[in-house]
């Protein structure tokens, strides 16, 4: 034991021994722990600062330094502070100079130092500083930076002149000197008043020392200094403008035409349910396919059979001869090859459905193509992506103006963030609302909550700019309410065209009578209930009321569909009960809507990652 607790402690002691070395040996050797003097090649013999103020919160000033080159050095930097005010009018004599504007400072790089050579050579700066209103409703302020704690090297001779207004309150002026302005010290500084001129000098001034002068000063002593107070009403002016814009955009070619009001309809004269969904919504989709199949089953040209759980079949009965040439054609694309009576499962036609859904489109999108037909005029998309465009730039110069309210350099990303998110987010909005009664509804949902959420964000933003800025609540109001009324405006602005428009007339009374059943037209109406009802099931699944319809026929004996077929029916129930037969299909032909489509989507997939 004795032997090992020797040995133990031998090794140590050697081990803390070479520590030691090794440490002393960093300490002498290395630059880092080691201080290393570097001497600067140039040092300032003489700094003199002389100021004048006016009572306009201006301040004239001129540096002039004696700089002694000793060395080999091809630039040196002068800096002027930043603060609450602008700087103006930057000179340099005895030397070439360039600006640099820094965050914190304007960098003052002189650059032809080698021109100059060895030796003493005198640098005068001067600039103007003009001082933006402060926000304190209490007192006035004076604060001036006379000595910048940006030199690197000492200085051997320092002096100060400031002369004030006549008049100037002196009782409050105090002076901040030190490492970087922190101190109150009196060591290297003197300081005295004569006739409104405040004197002061030093000398040994070490580098980065700084002297900061401030005072608190009766309120509105300063008078006519910059104030940017008024540019709220440049934010009032550009909303009003942007609103007018669009009004005038809207009255020139936004506007729907002014057609009477359609209160009564013939359905005999209406259109197939695709091309009313695509009067209503402007678009064409599997949705649109899907009730084109229940609208040919309605008139007794195929026969849906649902003959196991989810699982579909279509018989061809007879072709559809008095139809329209794209329905004939879309009839005989899907029952290919296939004589009548005979079916043909949902696997099959589903493969069908891509060639279906092109012709379908291209078909009524051709019908609705001409001038005199179009949903939305070219011109209304136009002037609602100016609308757009406008209300997004508006967002933007409003943030700029802010930015120059607060006496702040504008920040450009962040001007072209909100610029972006509001474009970006109005468009989503947009594109939600146009599509909400579309297939898909969730999807659009979510495209219309998205860009809300970031509207919203955006426009907070932009409000909460406004009133740390200028702190007042008729301009926030009055911005949150233009933006409204634009987003509004932006909305309504999809002019159709008057035939276009006389047509969805049609359509929009059609769908208010899915939604509003009026049982006083059973009485002038040659259709029976039953009859009624089914010929209206395929606009009800078309505008998304399937349901809806189907309730408002709870209480009447429509009798069973020939045409539709479901599982339940087929195999397990009789429509026995008048209460249950409308409801009942009514989920029914829902559930074949929404199988299909599923089933479509499933079918597509498949096909992309193969």
């Amino acid at each position: 034991m004795n032997s090992f607790l020797k040995s133990f402690i031998k090794y140590n002691l050697l081990t803390i021994f070479g520590v030691i070395v090794v440490f002393f040996s960093i300490l002498f050797y290395d630059p880092v722990i080691a201080e290393e003097k570097i001497d600067s090649p140039i040092s300032i013999k003489s700094y003199n600062f002389d100021a004048v103020v006016d009572r306009d919160h201006t301040y004239d000033i001129s540096e002039t330094l004696m700089i002694d080159i000793h060395g080999k050095s091809n630039e040196y930097s002068l800096y002027i502070p930043k603060g609450n005010y602008r700087v103006k009018d930057i000179n340099v004599e005895g030397a070439k100079f360039s600006v640099k504007n820094a965050e914190y400072d304007y960098n003052i790089n002189l650059t032809s130092l080698q021109e100059l050579g060895l030796g003493e050579h005198k640098i005068k700066l001067t600039y103007k500083i003009y001082t933006y209103v402060d926000k304190s409703e209490k007192a006035d302020i004076f604060y001036m930076n006379v000595l910048p704690s940006t030199f690197s090297t000492p200085i051997d001779n320092i002096k100060i002149s400031v002369l004030f207004p006549k008049n100037f309150p002196f009782e409050n002026m105090q002076f901040f000197a030190g490492q970087f302005g922190v101190q109150d010290v009196s060591n290297k500084v003197n300081a005295s008043i004569n006739n409104n001129e405040l004197i002061m000098s030093g000398t040994n001034i070490p580098q980065n020392f700084s002297i900061i002068l401030k005072s608190d000063l009766p309120e509105n002593y300063w008078r006519g200094e910059l104030d940017y107070s008024w540019l709220k009403y440049l934010i009032c002016g550009f909303s009003l403008i942007s609103i007018l814009i669009m009004l005038i955009l809207w009255l020139n070619g936004g506007k729907d035409p002014k057609v009477t009001s359609e209160s009564d309809f013939s359905y005999k004269d209406m259109i197939p349910p695709a091309e009313a969904n695509y009067l209503l919504n402007g678009n064409i989709g599997i949705h649109d396919l899907i009730s084109m199949i229940i609208y040919l089953g309605s008139k007794g040209f195929l026969k849906i059979t649902e003959y196991k759980p989810k699982k579909y079949q279509l018989t061809a009965l007879k072709n559809p001869d008095t139809e329209p040439r794209y329905i004939r054609s879309l009839y005989n694309k899907l029952f290919d090859s296939v004589y009548e009576g005979t079916p043909i499962k949902m696997k099959d036609f589903l493969k069908k459905f891509k060639n279906l859904d092109e012709l379908l489109s291209q078909s009524v999108k051709s019908i609705y193509a001409s001038k005199d037909m179009v949903s939305i005029t070219e011109k209304s998309k136009f002037y609602r992506l100016m609308s757009i465009i406008l209300i997004s730039i508006v967002n933007a110069i409003i943030v700029s103006i802010c930015f120059v309210g607060r006496y702040i350099f504008i920040d450009y990303v962040t001007v072209i963030t909100i610029l972006t998110l509001t474009l970006i987010s109005t468009l989503l909005i947009i594109m939600g609302l146009d599509n909400f009664y579309r297939p898909n509804k969730l999807v659009n949902i979510l495209v219309l909550l998205i860009g809300a959420i970031i509207f919203i964000l955006a426009t907070a933003y932009v409000s909460l700019d406004i009133y740390r800025t200028f702190n007042n609540l008729r301009v926030l109001a009055l911005y949150i309410i233009i933006t409204l009324l634009s987003l509004f405006m932006i909305y309504i602005m999809k002019a159709r065209t008057a035939q276009n428009a006389r047509l969805t007339s049609k359509v929009t009374a059609l769908k208010n009578e899915i939604i509003h059943l009026d049982e006083e037209k059973f009485k002038n109406n040659d259709m029976s209930k039953s009859d009624y009802f089914y010929e209206l099931v395929p606009y009800a699944y078309a505008f998304l009321l399937t349901g809806k319809w189907g309730t408002k026929f709870k209480d009447a004996d429509i009798g069973g569909a020939y045409w539709f077929e479901s599982y339940k029916g087929a195999h397990e129930m009789k429509f026995n009960n008048k209460n249950e037969n409308s409801i009942e299909f009514s989920k029914n032909i829902d559930n074949f809507g929404r199988t299909l489509q599923n089933e479509y989507i499933s079918l597509m997939d498949k096909r992309i990652n193969k």
